[in-house]
């Protein structure tokens, strides 16, 4: 009875350590080192079993990971590999409060049992000037204003600074008529 029980583990911890015997990868993974803030990023690969097949029709998910931490930043949508192997992740618009200048992201790619990850850094292309001590981006200007005015994001605060222009404005014009 105990080399029954023997050979019953046994058989249960090969069948267990089967999955992680096939070993595959992911090639030619490609994401871009620097992405400026509010374009879409994208990344492509290549999906390749242990034998070097194409994995056909896989389900290939993607992570936004802070690169230092390694917390959850966001998810981007999954996709399957086509007849090649090959995957695309759809463009994912980076923005704001998620993404933040200057920092670095790793983004993670599990196609079944495979993984990879690449890292990129968000920067600022436009050329900056200096307005009383504080960087103003005029080509980002009008990004910023759209985000800011997105209901989901601030429309409380949007409402604020046009109501104290509007308040500075009336006060200003109480001030200039009590002069003449």
């Amino acid at each position: 009875m105990e080399a029954k029980k023997i050979i019953l583990v046994s058989l249960l911890l090969i069948m267990l350590a089967m999955p992680s015997l096939a070993v595959g990868s992911i090639t030619n993974y490609s994401v871009p080192a620097e992405m400026p803030l509010n374009l879409e990023l994208t990344a492509t690969g290549k999906s390749l079993d242990d034998t070097n097949t194409p994995n056909v029709n896989q389900l290939c998910s993607f992570y936004f990971l802070e690169a230092d931490s390694g917390y959850l930043v966001d998810r981007a949508s999954d996709q399957y590999t086509d007849q090649t192997g090959r995957f695309a992740m759809q463009k994912f618009k980076l923005t704001e409060p998620d993404f933040i200048r200057g920092n670095t992201y790793t983004l993670k790619t599990i196609c079944g049992s495979n993984e990879t990850n690449g890292n990129f850094s968000i920067t600022q292309k436009q050329e900056a000037f200096d307005v009383f001590g504080f960087a103003l981006f005029p080509q980002a200007l009008v990004m910023d204003i759209l985000y800011w005015n997105d209901a989901n994001n601030s429309t409380i605060i949007f409402i604020g600074i046009l109501l104290l222009v509007f308040a500075g404005s009336w006060l200003f014009m109480i001030w200039w008529n009590s002069l003449h």
